[in-house]
């Protein structure tokens, strides 16, 4: 190992919890912990459920299976449970049996493919006993029990199969790497405690209890985001929340009843914070480590709301225009009519887990009558390489770079180690709609490090009821001379026609939709580059690069004008 890989190493793990560093010697040095249990096996036969949020528009057949927009036959006879050819990813895919609630898939087949597993995955066998992949199975598996099978139709071996997992799980559970891990360890185990019955179930309940009350605190923000601050996770522990409630709310004999309390006021808020984030068209933005269709989206949630507690969802078309102050996770704009423009600006978080962590201060996507303009580069592969370095790069997203420097030191697949610091934002509402400025510092490979301050105009129509212009201005301050570049990445279906001076048409489908216009002193290009709103889905789309040098900063701006 390099000295400055060693350096680098060192400075991500000096944001680690110290009982972080601990498991992570423990769960990385030694080998997982067997666990093997003699005793009867029962179940709590009043534990019930009702449905979840079912999974659609992937089924393909009984032995083929699409994830990540990949799809592959794992056989009939032997099943490939290890599809040794695939992504990591998309083999933990297959191992959590989301399929279980698709309603394409036949009861024999789903039978089929969980006699299957257990017989071709012993205990600790790769990749479907690790921690995670185990925890979405064992709730995967309890609601395909409680709400598709009769009690008495359960074969013995399935519930012998769920209880081991269950206590594989507890003696190896993701301390060592916590946020959205750890939760959905912790929420298994209380799932696994309801049902069964005996000293071991109780001990699960109890302490995965204690540990929710803990873990809602701590993972969800005041302003109801999710604290590693990506849509797409937010949405997925939404949904945990509401599978929680699902538990609580029809198991109150044996469950803490002021838990159903506490999620319910977490689950209203999220909804709520979510309902500001999204589209019209109920996509939600790529920052951070987001993409479309693998989180259930806002008129799912809260359906699904609606069905366990009578939540009333909100109105999905804001006719006047209304600013967007999500103080707390860092996502501020304004949304007038089929116009919407969000801004990040918020501080990596959770210190000690950034894995999601793009170089994304400052970006932003923008949206004209409910078609994408300006987009973040999404999400192609979690696997370490050319694509997943790109897309977590400050040149991927819609803000500046300073002699191609990241914002923030990110390496392999998740790691972040000398990090892009928030100096200050804040968002105000004026008569012509709202004002945005926020900065932070970062580069270091900069002398001196840099500090980037953008300030946004937003401007409504007459009518307010729909975004008449962006203005935007950078104020990017560092020692001696420096050259800057400034991205705007465009949807795919944009083509871009130049007149040479700083005024770039942006057409649509055939139509000019917007106008985009340069300060007249900065050079600039149009480029090209990807566009990943889904796992495995990489379009090629317009980049407009603006390039400034200076000495010890440069200002620097532009405007977009919708036609």
């Amino acid at each position: 190992m390099s000295n400055l890989h060693l350096l680098k190493r060192l400075r991500t793990a000096r944001y680690l919890k110290p009982s972080q560093l601990f498991y992570y010697i423990l769960r990385r040095g030694l080998p997982a912990r067997a666990v093997k249990y003699n005793g009867p096996v029962t179940t709590r036969a009043e534990a019930k459920l009702v449905e979840p949020i079912p999974v659609n528009g992937i089924y393909v057949s009984d032995t083929e299976f699409e994830f990540l927009n990949v799809t592959r036959d794992i056989g009939a006879d032997q099943t490939d449970w290890q599809s040794g050819d695939m992504s990591r990813l998309w083999q933990y895919n297959l191992h959590y049996f989301d399929f279980l609630r698709e309603s394409e898939r036949s009861l024999e087949n789903k039978k089929a493919l969980i006699n299957d597993w257990i017989n071709a995955n012993p205990q600790g066998a790769q990749p479907g006993w690790e921690p995670f992949t185990v925890s979405l199975r064992i709730v995967n598996w309890m609601f395909f029990f409680l709400t598709s099978m009769e009690r008495e139709d359960i074969p013995p071996a399935w519930i012998e199969s769920l209880f081991e997992q269950a206590l594989w799980l507890a003696s190896n559970d993701e301390k060592h790497i916590l946020a959205n891990h750890y939760f959905e360890n912790i929420k298994a185990l209380m799932f696994a405690g309801v049902y069964f019955q005996g000293k071991t179930a109780a001990k699960w309940l109890k302490k995965s209890q204690q540990l929710l009350r803990e873990q809602l605190h701590e993972q969800f923000l005041e302003d109801g985001g999710h604290y590693e601050k990506s849509p797409q996770y937010h949405c997925l522990m939404l949904e945990n929340c509401l599978d929680l409630y699902n538990l609580v709310a029809n198991n109150r004999a044996v469950c803490d009843l002021k838990l159903q309390t506490i999620l319910k006021s977490q689950i209203e808020y999220s909804l709520h914070w979510l309902s500001d984030i999204q589209y019209h068209n109920g996509e939600i933005p790529l920052f951070n480590d987001t993409v479309n269709n693998v989180a259930p989206a806002y008129l799912e949630l809260s359906q699904y709301a609606s069905r366990l507690f009578l939540y009333e969802p909100e109105a999905s078309i804001v006719s006047g225009g209304k600013v967007i102050d999500l103080y707390a996770s860092g996502y501020y704009g304004i949304e007038a009519g089929l116009d919407k423009f969000l801004i990040d600006c918020g501080d990596i978080s959770p210190d000690y887990q950034p894995g999601h962590t793009h170089c994304d201060f400052l970006s932003y996507e923008l949206v004209f009558d409910d078609q994408m303009i300006v987009v973040d580069s999404g999400v192609f592969e979690y696997t370490e390489g050319a694509m997943r370095n790109y897309v977590r790069s400050t040149q991927a997203h819609n803000t500046v770079s300073v002699d191609g420097d990241q914002q923030s030191e990110i390496w392999a697949e998740f790691r972040v180690a000398r990090r892009a610091c928030k100096l200050f934002a804040e968002i105000t509402q004026n008569n012509q709609g709202a004002y945005f400025k926020g900065g932070y510092e970062g580069f270091y490979a900069v002398s001196g490090k840099a500090k980037h301050m953008r300030d946004v105009a937003m401007q409504l129509n007459e009518a307010g009821n729909a975004i008449s212009r962006i203005t935007i201005r950078d104020d990017i301050q560092f020692k001696g001379k420096h050259q800057v570049e400034s991205f705007i990445h465009l949807h795919p279906s944009l083509v871009c026609k130049d007149d040479g001076a700083g005024n770039i048409a942006l057409i649509q489908f055939g139509e000019r939709v917007a106008n985009v216009i340069l300060d007249k002193e900065i050079s600039y290009k149009i480029s090209t580059s990807y566009y990943c709103p889904e796992f495995g889905r990489r379009l090629e789309n317009s980049v407009i690069i603006m390039q400034h040098a200076g000495i010890d900063g440069v200002d620097m701006g532009y405007m977009i004008e919708k036609v």
